[in-house]
């Protein structure tokens, strides 16, 4: 029997894009995007350690885009003390100095420190905020290597840490966009991700911002998480799902997200240090 686990999650932005991979928003213990935070609860094991360093590339259409865009991005954060490397995460995180990241093509990326969005956190992100933002985008290589380099502070040590992408992302197979548009009724997700870990579908309602308008954080139960533990690359979002969460849209559309894991607790110095691989793909869904 597949095994599935529903959480119910809020989800705010700033923007459409942000919105299907977003990071802003959270609380003072909430680094992770919903659907990360989800997946790690499942799978993650119970190790204490210093510090988390992600990397997630997610593919995706809002819907009035012609074709789809991979957005990738990169998060660090450093705890004051060893802490339990699962959501939500108690202990402070501490400025880490520089950190930067080695991309494959040999480029040198430096994550943004950030201690405004969060009391009493530091968060290490390759997304800028504010009204001048300018947010690049980290290109997807498969199967390549990318560097995180910390150059350390008076509380937090130099390390190096080196994770792997994956060969490929996942990828939803079916329905495709045209399917998705004018959909009734149950909706069959087929994808492709490896059949040996768990993966995470997130249907959230799509939002039609109009100029001038300041998008607004969505309520708790105005989206939803499953998690598939046993997973053979397909699954069935009810119509009463589909629905309950199009019921939030102002255009009676969802967008459905399926996510997967690559992670590695890494030890240096007898310290451990979690590294997070997240793709995901989406799906735009209108009802009838």
């Amino acid at each position: 029997m597949k095994y599935s686990l529903i959480i119910l999650i809020a989800v705010t932005g700033s923007a459409c894009s942000e919105m299907l991979n977003s990071e802003t928003e959270e609380t003072d213990s909430d680094f992770m995007e919903p659907m990360t935070a989800a997946l790690i609860s499942e799978e993650g094991k119970e190790v204490k350690g210093k510090g988390i360093f992600m990397l997630t590339w997610s593919n995706f259409n809002p819907g009035f885009l012609d074709g789809d865009a991979t957005r990738g991005t990169a998060m660090a954060i450093g705890f004051e003390e060893e802490t339990l490397l699962l959501p939500p995460h108690k202990s402070s995180t501490v400025n880490m100095g520089d950190v930067t990241i080695e991309l494959p093509q040999q480029e040198i990326l430096q994550l943004e420190k950030q201690n405004f969005r969060f009391q009493d956190h530091t968060v290490y992100s390759s997304r800028s905020i504010g009204p001048f933002q300018q947010n690049r985008s980290i290109s997807f290589a498969p199967e390549q290597d990318y560097t995180f380099n910390v150059s350390g502070s008076e509380i937090f040590p130099a390390l190096i840490l080196q994770v792997t992408t994956p060969k490929d992302m996942v990828t939803i197979t079916a329905p495709d966009d045209s399917d998705a548009a004018g959909h009734t009724g149950d909706l069959t997700l087929n994808w492709d991700a490896n059949p040996k870990r768990p993966v995470g579908i997130m249907i959230r309602p799509a939002i039609q911002f109009r100029k001038g308008q300041k998008p607004q954080g969505l309520n708790r139960e105005n989206s939803e998480i499953i998690i598939l533990k046993d997973q053979d690359g397909t699954y069935t979002l009810s119509n009463e799902i589909l629905n309950k969460v199009a019921s939030f849209s102002d255009k009676n559309a969802v967008h459905v997200s399926v996510g997967q894991l690559h992670f590695e607790d890494q030890v240096v110095d007898g310290a451990s240090y979690r590294t997070i691989i997240r793709t995901d793909d989406h799906l735009y869904v209108r009802l009838n």
